[in-house]
């Protein structure tokens, strides 16, 4: 008859090596293995918010130096492909003012839209088209380090107004300052678990720096944007 191994035998064999680990520590004067031991202990949660936080404040810096940084913003007609860009305003790093003008839509602005910005089809009847502000705006933004509240849509707005009248996109670095003051003033995400981190309007932004509020206006909103991140830069890297 043939002897079978039950599962007190595995059992027996992980005992006896866990007790030859213990006894060649015990020799070397080390403390013994223990299973906690052998996994990578994650930061703690101060720790990786002070790092983000840093991160952000890095950038906030190096931005602020870079030989070609703006800082721009839009107010439009509305969301989506159809949305037109009707007012634009563009500062320098230190706030020169580099373009700030209103622009006429092919389209009536959205009576909800003017409630928000407060522009109406009055204000931009006798305003320059796209197509006419667009060669000084390309010239801005060519090559350089474009900084927004909320690029993804900015930039959007900027491209999709330059292929509805064939024009060549402007070729320059989007950064979205939106992102960065979120890792700043909640390096953590909102709801643990679900990696999605808390976005701030940006006249939260600008009020933790005691800064007021641009007031929905392009030229306003791209200055509001770049003292917060002046005040990002400035700031400690300890939360």
């Amino acid at each position: 008859m043939t002897e079978t191994t039950g599962p007190t035998d595995g059992f027996e064999a992980w005992l006896a090596r866990r007790q030859q680990e213990r006894a060649a520590a015990a020799t070397a004067g080390q403390p013994p293995p223990s299973r906690r031991e052998r996994r990578p202990v994650p930061p703690p949660r101060s720790e990786q918010m002070n790092e983000r936080r840093r991160d952000a404040i890095s950038w906030a810096a190096e931005t602020l130096a870079w030989e070609r940084v703006v800082f721009l913003d839009t107010e439009t007609t509305g969301f989506g492909p159809r949305a037109e860009i009707i007012d634009i305003g563009i500062v320098g790093a230190d706030g020169t003012l580099l373009l700030d003008t209103l622009i006429r839509p092919e389209a009536p602005i959205p009576a909800s839209t003017s409630r928000v910005h407060g522009l109406y089809d009055d204000d931009v009847a006798g305003a320059p088209s796209w197509a006419d502000v667009y060669p000084e705006v390309h010239r801005i933004l060519t090559g350089a380090r474009v900084v927004v509240y909320n690029a993804p849509f900015d930039s959007g707005m900027v491209t999709t107004n330059c292929q509805r009248n064939g024009l060549v996109i402007p070729s320059a670095q989007w950064h979205c300052a939106m992102r960065k003051y979120s890792d700043f003033a909640s390096p953590a995400p909102s709801r643990p678990g679900r990696g999605q981190p808390r976005w701030y309007k940006l006249d939260a932004a600008a009020a933790a720096f005691g800064v007021a509020p641009g007031g929905h206006r392009a030229l306003a909103d791209a200055d509001v944007c770049r003292r917060v991140v002046v005040g990002m830069a400035g700031s400690s890297p300890v939360v």
